[in-house]
């Protein structure tokens, strides 16, 4: 299994380069079949490097982040981008360097030396506009490419007037090839920043580090025991830098994620409960109006010796609450079992109706009070 190679790289061991470098070492690439040795993605890897050593107009070895070359490229995994390195440096065409685990890489490209001696030119002729001859390049000019024509340097013009750049001979602004991160955050940095990491911080933590890995911190820090032992927000970053909280006693993410689900779990089941209390309190409620609306007001003409023989039958042991006149209002709430005992034993007798005439007790609706529950 191939290892990431990798060696000390300073400013000072940074080679000369000629111009148009990268288009050369590009061809030379090709030319020497090197896809087939060390793998298109070594290759590929190659080309950007040394393009964007271009972009920085050779001014020195060129930084990333293995999260941007990962996604830049097209790796599907860290090992991938491992793979790829290491061939390109064993093969002889990258220099790579990296202080530690935690810091970006350092990278320069070279052409190996069983290479130098290959010229870039074509390998087949060249179609010329004018007729269809071999194109033969003069000495005078450099053999990795030709020199910017008129419509090159218009184009450069126009690309500066179109930015609000003032024109000259310098050629239209290069995209920077280190890190450098823009104030508008997104995703995991956002939220990082949002709990009061400075922005530089909070885009590196998240660069480097899993989305998981980054969530669960910010749920540790965010918990209230937690953060009363934390305090400052430094912790964040500490905790990043050395992958353990500065202070004893942190509950872990797991364990509170756990007990938060548990609180969840036993809100809703109270909110349940609540909501069957209530619905049997409405029927309830709804069960007495009715025994009042048809057997309230014959109870209340019986003689005082029927209406307790019919409270004694109903409320058994409870008789002596119904009696005591000094707690009519816990009494009151006897009454509709004393009501509901009467629906269920009265016979359906006719019965006066002073201003109605004679009507019978309806069958249905005795025996609705006789099944009704409390």
């Amino acid at each position: 299994m191939l290892t990431d190679q990798s060696r000390s790289v300073k400013l000072d061991d940074y080679p000369a380069r000629s111009p148009f470098y990268a288009h050369r070492i590009t061809r030379l690439l090709f030319k020497s079949c090197a896809a087939q040795s060390i793998g298109q993605d070594a290759v590929l890897l190659v080309i950007h490097i040394a393009h964007t050593e271009d972009a920085a107009r050779y001014q020195g070895p060129v930084r990333f982040w293995n999260s941007q070359l990962n996604e830049v490229l097209g790796f599907r995994s860290p090992k991938s981008l491992n793979n790829a390195r290491a061939k390109a440096v064993e093969a002889g065409w990258l220099v790579y360097s990296r202080k530690n685990d935690r810091s970006d890489g350092l990278y320069f490209t070279t052409i190996p030396k069983h290479v130098l001696g290959f010229n870039d030119l074509p390998i087949e002729p060249v179609e010329s506009r004018q007729a269809s001859v071999p194109v033969s390049v003069p000495a005078s000019v450099p053999s990795t490419e030709s020199v910017p024509s008129t419509e090159q340097k218009t184009e450069q013009e126009s690309y500066a007037l179109r930015n609000g750049k003032v024109t000259g001979n310098d050629p239209p602004p290069n995209p920077i090839p280190i890190p450098n991160p823009t104030p508008a955050l997104s995703g995991v940095a956002a939220d990082l920043h949002s709990i009061g990491l400075a922005k530089p911080i909070a885009a590196r933590i998240a660069s480097q580090f899993t989305l998981s890995e980054i969530a669960d911190a910010i749920t540790e820090f965010k918990y209230p025991p937690n953060r009363e032992i934390l305090k400052d927000v430094g912790a964040i970053d500490y905790y990043f830098k050395n992958m353990e909280w500065p202070a004893k006693g942190i509950r872990k993410a797991a364990e509170i994620r756990a007990n938060k689900a548990a609180a969840n779990k036993a809100a809703a089941e109270q909110n349940a409960a609540d909501e069957r209390n209530k619905d049997a309190e409405a029927k309830a409620a709804q069960e007495a109006a009715m025994l009042e609306e048809e057997f309230g007001t014959k109870f209340d003409a019986m003689p005082k010796d029927e209406q307790d023989a019919i409270a004694e039958a109903a409320l058994g042991e409870a008789i002596e609450i119904w009696r005591d006149k000094k707690r009519k209002a816990l009494a009151a709430l006897h009454r509709p079992d004393i009501l509901r005992h009467m629906a269920t034993t009265t016979k359906p007798t006719a019965t006066a109706d002073k201003t109605r005439g004679t009507r019978p007790v309806p069958h249905d609706r005795a025996a609705t009070f006789a099944t009704g529950a409390r």
